[in-house]
């Protein structure tokens, strides 16, 4: 998948401090700490900016029963605060996951590539063409991305890019 740029905020390691941060934010609903990375991401990306010409943000889905069961999409909460930085707008709804699957976090890696990740366009969201920057909280694989990036790229006139706030 041709991509403009790609970038993390911290590198993930088990019982890291990136890691904690993480779990902190995404299993015990620390909302809080999201919004901080994803404002100390946006700044690093802001300084950029000029040069990339990101229009839009989009966060990776949540299927809505893991979203009803988590209370939020970590994803979209670290899209808003780049969003902000960056002073473009958030496209929250381009993407849909169709699949309930197990959290990433038990899988391997093999059976993180292996496994159908059932992301979809949503045929109601408009787009527009440009630099379009999707987000998401951990890159393991990239196989998350992978997916929703090839999906992205049927748009017309899109420029893609990837920002993460780890990487493993």
């Amino acid at each position: 998948m041709p991509l403009k740029f790609g970038t993390a905020l911290l590198h993930y390691h088990k019982k890291g401090c990136a890691q904690r941060l993480i779990h902190a934010f995404k299993y015990q609903g620390n909302k809080s700490i999201g919004k901080w990375l994803s404002t100390w991401l946006g700044h690093e990306l802001a300084v950029l900016n000029s040069d990339l010409g990101i229009v839009a943000v989009v966060p990776v889905p949540l299927h809505p029963a893991k979203q009803r069961q988590r209370g939020f999409n970590q994803a979209a909460i670290i899209g808003q605060g780049i969003a902000q930085c960056l002073g473009v707008p958030l496209h929250e709804n381009v993407l849909i996951q169709t699949n309930y699957r197990q959290a990433q976090a038990k899988k391997n890696r093999w059976d993180r590539w292996a496994k159908s990740h059932g992301f979809a366009l949503n045929p109601r969201s408009n787009l527009p063409g440009g630099h379009i920057l999707l987000v998401d909280d951990v890159v393991t694989t990239g196989a998350t991305l992978e997916a929703c990036g090839q999906l992205l790229m049927k748009t017309p006139s899109i420029e893609l890019s990837c920002a993460s706030i780890a990487i493993a």
